[in-house]
């Protein structure tokens, strides 16, 4: 019976083959307005160098947050070190203070517990004289219950090993009416200052990301349908924890059931 229902999910997803799996469902609920292939420049933000920058946000409704994804890259200043191969990230959320940085709330030492990727982008040197800042694109886990209608400030830092110059940067973008902050010094009691104070005003680029809540979206995409199918099926196979439907630790025709009478029933 077991082997029956699995050839009913082959049958069902077709031809699609094996699809990235989502174990946690998740979807886009902040997006900053900038992507790598936009990204002006980037800005130093690095524990080592006692830089940090922040950006705001505010959710329209209630939300726990459990993801983040973010760029940057590494300057390589005078060419000095490697890229590092591992990252080492603390990420740091402020409540607002009269529409700048006030104290922190809440801190994630995230350290290398991230996926990094080349986004085959970087940022020239304009001088020419130090290699190009590589572009990654970075995603993490955190867990953050977010007030609506609250504003927040939201710092990502690098803790880069390695030589003086070969510190970690945040990508940014150009944006009329930007609204983000710096610091430096710290712990040395330097204020928050608004970029858009001594330059053209800049945005981070971040996006934040919650549950969906719906178990068969599996490819997290926040749409039901056969790519889930495939997806499951492959992780079924694979024995991989999405697989798991009903969370005993094993791969059975319970769980093909479950994911099935899930599938037809949709997300709420």
């Amino acid at each position: 019976m077991f082997r029956r229902t699995i050839a009913a999910l082959t049958i069902a997803a077709g031809s699609l083959g094996s699809i990235s799996l989502g174990v946690t469902a998740q979807v886009v609920v902040f997006d900053n307005g900038v992507e790598t292939t936009t990204v002006d420049d980037v800005y130093t933000s690095d524990t080592r160098l006692l830089f940090a920058m922040a950006d705001d946000f505010t959710m329209a409704e209630d939300t726990t947050i459990t993801g983040i994804e973010w760029s940057g890259g590494y300057f390589q200043l005078g060419g000095d070190g490697p890229i590092p191969v591992e990252d080492d990230f603390v990420i740091v959320i402020y409540a607002d203070d009269n529409g700048s940085v006030g104290d922190p709330v809440t801190g994630f030492l995230v350290g290398n517990d991230v996926n990094r990727t080349d986004s085959g982008s970087g940022i020239p040197d304009p001088t020419q004289n130090d290699p190009p800042v590589v572009i990654f694109s970075y995603s993490a886990t955190i867990d953050f219950d977010a007030t609506a209608g609250v504003k927040y400030w939201l710092s990502i830092e690098g803790n880069t090993p390695g030589p003086e110059g070969n510190e970690w940067g945040w990508s940014a973008r150009n944006a009329a009416g930007g609204n983000s902050y710096f610091t430096f010094d710290r712990p040395g009691g330097s204020p928050w200052i608004a970029i858009g104070d001594f330059q053209p005003p800049i945005e981070f680029h971040f996006t934040l990301k919650a549950a969906t809540g719906c178990r068969v979206d599996v490819t997290s995409d926040a749409v039901v349908d056969f790519f889930d199918v495939a997806s499951f099926q492959n992780a079924v196979a694979s024995q991989t924890p999405a697989g798991d439907f009903n969370n005993n630790q094993e791969y059975e025709e319970s769980d093909v059931l479950g994911f099935l009478n899930a599938f037809e029933a949709g997300c709420p």
